[in-house]
């Protein structure tokens, strides 16, 4: 029977009505309908696509599958797994539309456009340092692009809106993706409150859009964020968790023994920086990358580092922070990336996402650390390349680390509860205690930091740890 309007006329062929998809249905404008029991043949199909050297892993290949499917998606995968891939699969699949990404950082957006290019589709980033962002605007409206990077500032923007409410232009979107989901949790509230009003978009784009949230540190508190502020439920859905191992790495926690210039922690950690000579070259260094709360921390860990190098190798460290334009941090990243830069002394500004694939060292200086998330996100920037291995550092100062009893204390306290500590007194060693500050200071981490921090020797060997 053919199908009639609401006031019970045939609708000619062609008309918008006929044309409308039911929430959730499988797009028909893929290349090929795969069926997710083919997924094997599904990845050796990515792999011709965007011109791997690898095979995509099973989770990937379902990922994008129960996308295509038209199903909303949130999938965890641990740093390095591969989850730009899934982005880059969908978009492969759907040669005259558009995947739109939501991303955190500027650096994340620049790094995803050159990873997709490179893979020979087209990409671009709009977001507040984008020169003609009109330009950039019509480029999307007319489906120029199979990949789009924007801020959530963006994705809120009245121009996105007018976009999305747009029919032409809904039938051109593949997915809306909000990359580190997690931000939303850990943002949404006061830093970047546009996160927490992003089911808007769902407003603006309707029910037949598949959503897809994806995060590196998925905690079961931010998984039910993302679940009730981006709106999960009313559509058909599928998830994983894939978890976060890093096999390869190795993760160190110590005491900073340096509080006013950690830098030179650094150089007690990395012997390779204690025999470079005037003969040594650029490619002697190991690549490095040392966190920091603050851009001051940046700036004078890079003066002690150029100043313990040999002359001709100073430039081979950088500061790396929010301070730098965007141009002068995409340069910087680059150069990095390129191995031109050997030690990057950054912020969160080269954090989520940022992919530098022979990164040997990660050193995290954790003064004002708070988060476990924050702390797996840097050090997710080690030993990316497939086949690398690397080494992560957390350097806490002396208040985040749990007192022990002394061995003769726990005698005194056994041998006054079994009444043996006699009538004549013992004259007691004076103990250090800590004080109110730091108590205070140990207080404010987040239960799970704190806990590995101070892990036990079970724990340790679990996950691997060194303390």
């Amino acid at each position: 029977m053919a199908p009639v309007s609401r006031h019970g006329k045939p609708l000619p062929p062609g008309s918008p009505d006929r044309r409308r998809k039911r929430a959730g249905q499988p797009d028909k404008s893929v290349t090929k309908v795969w069926h997710e029991k083919n997924w094997s043949g599904f990845a050796q199909d990515l792999r011709s696509r965007l011109n791997l050297t690898f095979d995509p892993e099973e989770w990937q290949a379902r990922t994008i599958l129960s996308i295509l499917a038209g199903k909303d998606v949130i999938f965890a995968a641990g740093t390095g797994y591969g989850k730009s891939l899934v982005f880059e699969g969908l978009a492969s699949q759907r040669p005259r539309k558009t995947v739109v990404v939501i991303c955190p950082l500027k650096a994340l957006e620049n790094d995803q456009v050159a990873a997709a290019e490179a893979k020979g589709l087209r990409a671009a980033a709009i977001n507040e340092s984008t020169e003609d962002k009109e330009a950039a605007w019509e480029q999307l409206e007319k489906g120029a692009y199979r990949l789009v990077y924007i801020s959530p500032e963006m994705a809120l923007s009245p121009r996105f809106r007018s976009l999305c409410t747009n029919q032409q232009f809904r039938n051109k979107l593949s997915a809306l993706i909000v990359d580190e989901a997690h931000c939303i949790e850990q943002w949404g509230d006061e830093f970047r409150p546009a996160y927490k009003e992003l089911d808007r978009l769902r407003c603006y784009s309707g029910t037949s859009i598949p959503f897809v949230a994806c995060s590196g540190t998925m905690t079961t508190g931010a998984f039910e964020t993302v679940w009730n502020s981006l709106d999960f439920g009313h559509r058909r859905f599928w998830g994983v968790d894939v978890g976060c191992h890093r096999p390869e790495l190795t993760y160190v926690i110590q005491k900073l023994t340096n509080e006013d210039d950690p830098a030179l922690d650094l150089l007690d950690l990395v012997p390779e920086l204690k025999n470079l000579t005037k003969d040594s070259k650029p490619e002697d260094i190991p690549k490095i990358l040392m966190y920091f709360s603050t851009q001051s921390g940046t700036k004078q860990a890079s003066l002690s580092l150029r100043a313990s190098l040999p002359e001709h190798l100073r430039s081979c460290v950088f500061p790396f922070n929010a301070l730098l334009s965007e141009d002068a941090k995409k340069d910087a990243w680059l150069r990095f990336s390129e191995g031109k830069i050997r030690i990057l002394c950054s912020t969160d500004a080269a954090g989520m996402g940022c992919n530098a694939l022979d990164v040997k060292y990660v050193v995290v200086v954790g003064q004002k650390l708070k988060s476990l998330s924050v702390l797996v996100q840097r050090w997710g920037r080690a030993a990316r390349g497939r086949g690398l291995t690397g080494k992560c550092w957390l350097l806490m100062p002396e208040w985040a680390f749990e007192r022990e009893p002394q061995p003769q204390a726990v005698t005194r306290l056994i041998e006054d509860a079994l009444g043996k500590s006699g009538t004549k007194k013992k004259k007691k060693k004076a103990e250090k205690k800590e004080t109110k500050e730091a108590l205070a200071q140990r207080a404010a981490l987040q239960y799970p930091l704190l806990n590995l921090i101070n892990a036990k020797s079970e724990l340790r060997s679990m996950v691997g740890l060194v303390i």
